[in-house]
């Protein structure tokens, strides 16, 4: 949708109410999830090693959970009253990019001049940005349970954002640069104002100096999506496990192709916070699952936030005065990337059908032709499915 530079951000796949009596079977799930990406190894390293350099049981069990790490959400804005997310906003809590007013149920806007413009309003009907915050945060089945969120809003409660409100909100994150580490970005849209998303990219360039970038590819099956498409920003597919081989897991059908997705992670089905429903007096039963690469995106973002945890207390008891190395960080992100655990289009999808799946992509010119489709095929996958401890290992070792 556009109108007057008003776009529908590329729409997730509904985040689905968790069953009532679920929620644990649910974590399980999860749990399991997170052990076959590493994750608890990662942390098992991280507290080992900190300890070792005389940091307390408590102490190194704290940055394990990303204690000291700085999140921008940049996303619609957040139920702050959601019990699964108490806590976890950073004291400035973020900004309200978005200058107009949705009235009634259409796709009415009524835009507010500067002077009514709150733009401390972080709050939100929307789903979206509390199932993606929750994905990294909450003390249930998140990854970072002590990184800080810092929210910034750049969608309305119906998903519609401009190329404008990204912008105004790149901007308050450069603003923010000295705090922030990792910008999660499940948001996306196609090109539809070539001046304004030149602009985005210079922006993500900027920024990506400062800190880390991770965006959701899409949900559209194949093609671009502003901004995961920069050079500078680690884009993100969706994955699906395999019921019947756990080794192995494949794209979901709905997660884009293109050459600029770098890393892939399970999206489909993730445990997730809800909005509290019509007619709910609390949130006890206010647990979702969220399908899309939005739910995908979080879980990249959180596993960089454990390497950046790690670092930044290594930092501070060595007393170096350093930031973060972004490219170091996203080469060893990629580079512990599994693709032969990974089939493009599906499990039973051969290597006849997979060339012939390239070649309608040639003809309808949907990837660079002057790729082979050999080559191709480690892009449609992505860069692979990520492995937390692998990562965790080689920073320790090489920033001991």
């Amino acid at each position: 949708m556009e109108e007057d530079g008003i776009i529908t951000m590329h729409d997730d796949l509904k985040v689905i109410r968790l069953e009532k009596g679920k929620l644990e079977e649910k974590e399980g799930e999860t749990k399991e999830m997170h052990r076959k990406l590493g994750i608890p190894e990662a942390k098992e390293l991280i507290k080992n090693k900190l300890r070792q350099k005389g940091l307390s049981a408590e102490e190194a069990e704290a940055v394990s959970e990303g204690e000291g790490v700085h999140i921008a959400l940049l996303n619609s804005g957040i139920d702050e009253n959601h019990p699964g997310i108490e806590g976890k906003l950073a004291k400035e809590k973020g900004r309200n990019c978005v200058p107009w007013l949705c009235i009634g149920t259409k796709d009415e806007y009524t835009h507010l001049p500067d002077e009514h413009h709150d733009k401390n309003d972080i709050s939100s009907k929307q789903v979206h940005g509390l199932s993606v915050g929750g994905i990294i945060t909450n003390s249930r089945f998140g990854i970072l349970r002590n990184a800080k969120l810092h929210v910034v809003k750049v969608c309305d409660d119906n998903r519609h954002g401009s190329q404008d409100t990204v912008l105004s909100g790149l901007g308050y994150i450069y603003s923010k640069r000295e705090t922030l580490d990792l910008v999660n970005m499940s948001i996306g849209f196609r090109v539809y104002q070539p001046q304004t998303t030149a602009r985005i990219f210079r922006s993500c360039e900027r920024l990506a100096e400062e800190m880390m970038m991770v965006s959701a590819a899409g949900n559209e099956g194949y093609g671009p999506s502003i901004p995961s498409t920069s050079n500078c920003v680690i884009s993100v597919g969706a994955t699906c496990y395999s019921k019947t081989d756990p080794d192995y897991h494949t794209v979901c059908e709905f997660s884009n192709v293109w050459p600029t997705i770098d890393v892939t992670a399970p999206g489909k089905e993730i445990l997730c916070l809800d909005t509290k429903k019509p007619g709910e007096t609390d949130y006890r039963d206010a647990y979702g699952m969220m399908t899309g690469t939005s739910a995908a995106t979080p879980i990249i973002t959180s596993i960089l936030g454990l390497a950046i945890a790690y670092i930044k207390k290594r930092n501070q008891l060595e007393g170096v005065q350093e930031r973060v190395d972004c490219s170091d960080l996203e080469k060893r992100l990629k580079s512990t990337a599994h693709s032969d655990k990974i089939r493009p289009f599906g499990f039973d999808t051969t290597d006849e059908q997979i060339e012939d799946i390239f070649g309608r992509l040639y003809t309808f010119h949907l990837i660079n032709t002057s790729l082979g489709a050999a080559d191709f095929k480690r892009f449609a996958a992505g860069a692979g499915r990520v492995d937390a401890a692998e990562i965790l290992k080689s920073v320790i070792e090489d920033y001991d």
